[in-house]
Formats: C-alpha cells, structure tokens, sequence
C-alpha cells in the first residue's frame, strides 16, 4: 500500500490530460480536469467511447470514470468515495463483450486496518450492473497468513470471466496472487 500511495502522490502533483492524435499526430481533442486527479487506465468500447478511470486527490483518495465519446464530449461521471476512514484508489480498467465497464480497486479501511478489493461493473451508459467488495488482509494478523491486499492488473476473457491480478505477503515475501470471478462477478 505505502508504494501505491507514493505514485499515486507524486501523479497526483501532474494535472491530468488525454488527447486523441490524429494521423500523424494531429490533435483531435483533449481533456483536462480541474486537478487533484490523474488517470490510471483508459480503454474503448465497441462504439468508439473513450472510459477514463482516474485516481483523485481532495482530502483522501476517491476514483472517477469518465466516458467520453469518440469526438472527446462529455456522456457521463461515476464517482466512488468508499466513505470515512476509508480510501480506495483505481488499479484496473477493462471492457466486456457487452460494452460493459469493469472496474478494480484497492479499499483501505484506515479505521480497521483492513484491506479490500473492490470490483464494480457498469453499463455502457453508466448504470451499475453489480459491485463485489472482497476483503484481502488484516495487517493485525500473523504475517504469513496476511491474504492479498494490492491489485494490480485486470482481463476479461472470451467468456466475458474476470481475472484479477495482484500480490500477497508472506513471512518470506511478496507472491503473486490470481483471482478469477465470472461476468456476474
């Protein structure tokens, strides 16, 4: 958590920006936020949308999608504040055979010292499908039974399953941790 909180830290300082360039390399359009934000994935859906998933910055860590269509204009926001106490930055952005947006997230309850996955989808016109919160660690336990509590990396496959991808503590290090969930999550 301590090297995700540092990026996320240093991004935060970068205002945030996409461009679209055109052949070659032609601007098209951009977007900027007001500050305080930086993105951390963007994928496209099969309408050409453009969905910007973002870390921000107030007074804790939030995330935010942004859709925008092909010509960069504004279709909608989801903003997630995992409430107090509680901070949960942005890992992972895809999109299903359905348009569908997934999102994956790292919740840190700062008040329990307790770590979570948090998985959502939304519709392509941003109504959310489902929400699945996965707790991944207790630092108060014994450190070799410490489960995963960084996500790091997001698939879908063919089938439209979810992989999640991260890491675990042990007593003698770090390890990979996979986690599959089907499209129902």
């Amino acid at each position: 958590m301590k090297r995700l909180l540092g990026v996320a830290t240093f991004i935060w300082v970068l205002v945030t920006a996409v461009s679209a360039l055109a052949s070659p390399g032609t601007k098209m359009w951009d977007y900027k936020s007001a500050g305080g934000e930086s993105v951390t994935g963007v994928v496209i859906n099969s309408k050409g949308d453009r969905i910007l998933g973002t870390t921000v910055y107030t007074s804790k860590y939030t995330w935010s999608l942004v859709s925008l269509d092909k010509d960069g204009h504004f279709k909608w926001q989801k903003t997630y504040d995992p409430g107090t106490g509680k901070l949960s930055t942005l890992s992972a952005i895809a999109v299903d055979s359905n348009d569908n947006v997934i999102i994956g997230s790292m919740v840190e309850d700062t008040v329990a010292t307790k770590y979570y996955w948090y998985v959502v989808s939304y519709s392509s016109t941003g109504s959310q499908n489902w929400e699945k919160l996965i707790p991944v660690g207790q630092p108060t336990i014994a450190l070799s039974l410490v489960p995963p509590y960084s996500l790091y990396c997001m698939h879908i496959d063919s089938n439209d399953n979810i992989i999640l991808g991260g890491e675990e503590f042990t007593a003698s290090g770090e390890r990979a941790y996979v986690l599959s969930l089907d499209k129902n999550g």
